[in-house]
């Protein structure tokens, strides 16, 4: 076993200690995991291991005081006989100076090797070399995630999240490059490695290559998914139930509208715009006609239109002078987006589309638009670019149940929302019976009657209020329409007089939400089929910055 010799005695006092090199073969394996030479002196278990002077009893080098103070910090105050002192901290030191650590130079990465236990096996050099070069650098690790092998998904094209995890055990991994065979779909940098990419119909095999900081790369296993195109709808069933009628279909890729038409020499017309893939429940306006199943796939380009405000957020609204607005424009399942925004109480923190979720309800991020504010995201700013979308999320997209939500550091929720609007007038609805008048009806949320009411009543008085939110006021209000007195679904424009005191989101259907931002007197207008009813809207400043409103009809 190996000793260190010097002329330092016990800590604290001045006993000489004298570590010898025991050369009895039992100890040989004892003796390998510890340094055997420091430049230009080492001979194989000589005291010039831990000594300037190759013939011993000098002054240490710098592995001997690097040995010496690993004894004092593993026994304090009781060296001394043979104790060993290999360690990972004594290993991790470059007592040679030459760029590489001891470890590496007795093959012992860790600094774990015991006695007789000489992992891997075979003897250590018996003296240094200055010019060993550093460690080689180890290769990464990367590994898809997702989507998983064997995954088939139906589409001419289909929207697919590539997700990848990856490691370095001595560094970084600095990016991920996807591919599809081999052609590049597109690189991350930083984890979390993920990419949104478009495949067209076909059997893909996709792989990750992870790069780390020192340039080394690794290449995951293939991961093959398949594209099949869409086979043409086929009703399978059609099954009366309490409310209406049950239909069941294959083929398509969704969304499905359910459309009518009374006779062979109408046009089609839509009874619902969306259905979920695979089945949809309806209620036809009339019971006698001709029904199909129109997949939206087809339809070409979408328009949206998104409107941003505080009031909007859920499930508390905000208070905040910030606003935003923006057009966007799906085709096939790519969804480009140009949205503006300003006077946001900080920096934007964050900028995602959520869903699914009505105007009323909260959900979780679908789509992250970080990466899309032209390189700041301050307290104003603009959202620009295009992203794929997977068909789960088009599906919730197009049935209006997607919202967009910028945060800030003071709101980490969201402090401006709005909710995503399709326009899907290329659906034309089917007529309507005639609407003789119009009635507004409001949800009586918790504000309105107090207590422990938790809201979803609706009542339709004359006049709603005066009541108080803060400094802004947000209602969900309903029209239906009257035929001879008969309740009638309706789907009315809404328009408001002085958009800035008033906005109405979306401005078209039975159920939206109305946002008083200032005060002042004004009305909003439903029109459906030449019957329309106006709200007039009052709101007056009320204890600081709240309003109190009143809206009679």
């Amino acid at each position: 076993m190996a000793r260190v010799s010097g002329h330092r005695g016990r800590l604290g006092d001045t006993r000489i200690l004298t570590f010898l090199v025991l050369l009895l073969a039992y100890e040989r394996g004892w003796a390998q995991p510890w340094r055997l030479g420091q430049p230009a002196n080492g001979r194989t278990f000589s005291y010039a291991n831990c000594d300037i002077n190759p013939s011993g009893h000098g002054a240490r080098n710098a592995f001997g005081e690097a040995a010496y103070n690993e004894l004092a910090r593993l026994y304090g105050n009781s060296i001394g006989g043979t104790q060993p002192f290999w360690s990972a901290p004594l290993g991790a030191i470059d007592s040679g100076g030459d760029g590489a650590a001891n470890c590496w130079e007795f093959f012992d990465p860790q600094g774990t090797r015991k006695t007789r236990n000489p992992n891997p096996p075979g003897l250590i050099p018996s003296r240094e070399d200055a010019n060993r070069p550093p460690p080689p650098n180890q290769l990464p690790t990367v590994t898809i995630s997702t989507p998983s092998s064997g995954t088939t998904l139906i589409g001419s094209a289909v929207g697919v999240i590539m997700s990848a995890t990856a490691s370095d055990a001595d560094g970084t991994v600095e990016n991920v490059t996807f591919f599809d065979g081999a052609t590049p779909l597109g690189s991350v940098a930083g984890a979390p490695f993920t990419l949104r990419c478009s495949l067209e119909a076909g059997t893909h095999a996709l792989e990750a290559t992870a790069t780390d900081n020192g340039g080394a790369t690794a290449v995951s296993a293939k991961v093959l998914v398949t594209i099949m195109e869409p086979l043409p709808i086929k009703i399978t069933a059609i099954q009366p139930g309490p409310a209406g009628m049950d239909l069941s279909w294959t083929g398509g890729s969704g969304p499905v509208a359910v459309q009518k038409r009374k006779s062979l020499a109408e046009p089609w017309c839509t009874v619902l715009p969306m259905g979920v893939v695979g089945s949809s429940r309806f209620l036809p306006a009339t019971q006698a006609g001709f029904y199909r199943l129109l997949d939206t796939a087809a339809l070409g380009a979408v328009p949206f239109n998104v409107a941003l405000g505080g009031a909007a957020e859920r499930p508390d609204p905000v208070t905040t002078d910030a606003r935003g607005a923006g057009t966007l424009l799906m085709e096939g399942n790519t969804l480009s987006f140009d949205i503006s925004y300003t006077n946001l109480s900080g920096p934007a923190t964050g900028a995602h589309i959520h869903g699914p979720a009505g105007a009323a309800q909260s959900a979780d991020a679908l789509v992250d638009l970080r990466l899309f504010s032209g390189g700041g995201s301050g307290a104003s700013g603009r959202l620009l670019g295009s992203v794929v979308l997977t068909p789960e999320e088009k599906l919730a997209a197009l049935a209006g149940l997607t919202y967009l939500n910028l945060h800030t550091e003071a709101h980490g929720s969201g402090e401006i929302r709005g909710q995503l609007t399709p326009d899907l007038s290329a659906l034309a609805p089917c007529s309507q019976p005639i609407v003789s008048e119009i009635k507004a009806s409001y949800r009586l949320d918790p504000w309105l009657l107090g207590g422990t009411y938790a809201g979803g009543l609706w009542a339709s008085p004359a006049v709603l209020g005066p009541a108080v939110q803060g400094a802004s006021f947000t209602v969900e209000t309903r029209a239906d329409g009257l035929n001879q007195g008969n309740p009638v679904v309706i789907t009315p424009t809404w328009t408001s007089a002085d958009p800035r005191m008033v906005t109405v989101s979306p401005g078209h259907g039975r159920q939206v939400t109305i946002t008083v931002h200032r005060a002042g007197q004004t009305g909003v207008d439903i029109v459906c089929q030449g019957a329309r009813k106006t709200l007039t809207i009052t709101a007056t400043p009320y204890a600081g910055p709240s309003l109190s409103v009143a809206i009679s009809q």
